[in-house]
């Protein structure tokens, strides 16, 4: 039975399309932030021979809008703009990627050239290594003051409801992540979803840990 392709998001596969062609993928749904106020996000953030880009991800045929919104959020990150597509809708926006030096890859190129098989292994490669990432924090890292915080995360519905929990503001909470992202108490921060995901483990494994202690004397 041939592997299907059901079920794999177009990030994947476009993910997977830059690492055959060199590119390192550095960040995922990156949301840039100015003055405290999130203002865009980025599909992919990749570098490439020391180059850093910003990628949009396209299901369908790439319009003039598609290229504006690649090109400012590269320039708002500083990075070289790129997007992902389906070929172009007309020719006005083959034009404006040239005329705004946006590059433009192809997916259906792609889909061409790779079988099902070799997509198949390299998306079963890319859930490894979001395993990877959900389970690269530092559990010793963890004290007292920061289970409490990890406790509302996992059992919050989105980031207002933990910080109406908490008593805080959205920015206290994002400045209380940042701090986990850089002491690596929590790495998986793509999203809320994947926070509250990443919190959830952290915390059962701590329950799991005090039980097993309690039950051994």
């Amino acid at each position: 039975m041939k592997p299907s392709l059901r079920g794999y998001s177009l990030e994947e596969i476009a993910e997977n399309f830059l690492v055959s062609r060199g590119y390192e993928i550095l960040e995922r749904r990156k949301t840039v932030v100015k003055n405290n106020t999130p203002i865009a996000e980025i599909d992919i953030v990749a570098k490439k021979d020391n180059e850093l880009y910003a990628i949009e991800v396209k299901s369908g045929r790439i319009s003039i809008t598609d290229i504006r919104q690649t090109y400012t959020n590269a320039v708002l990150v500083n990075a070289k703009p790129l997007i992902i597509g389906r070929g172009f809708s007309d020719k006005a926006s083959e034009e404006t990627a040239k005329i705004l030096n946006v590059e433009v890859l192809i997916l259906d190129e792609y889909l061409s050239f790779i079988s099902l098989e070799e997509l198949s292994a390299s998306v079963d490669q890319s859930f490894i290594n979001i395993l990877s990432n959900i389970f690269s924090f530092d559990i010793t890292r963890v004290n007292s003051k920061d289970l409490e915080v990890i406790k509302v995360l996992a059992m919050s519905k989105n980031f207002s409801d933990a910080t109406e929990k908490l008593n805080m503001s959205k920015r206290e909470l994002s400045n209380i992540i940042k701090d986990f992202r850089n002491r690596r108490v929590l790495t998986y921060t793509r999203t809320f979803n994947t926070i509250r995901l990443q919190a959830n483990i952290i915390y059962n494994m701590l329950n799991l840990y005090r039980l097993l202690k309690n039950n051994l004397g």
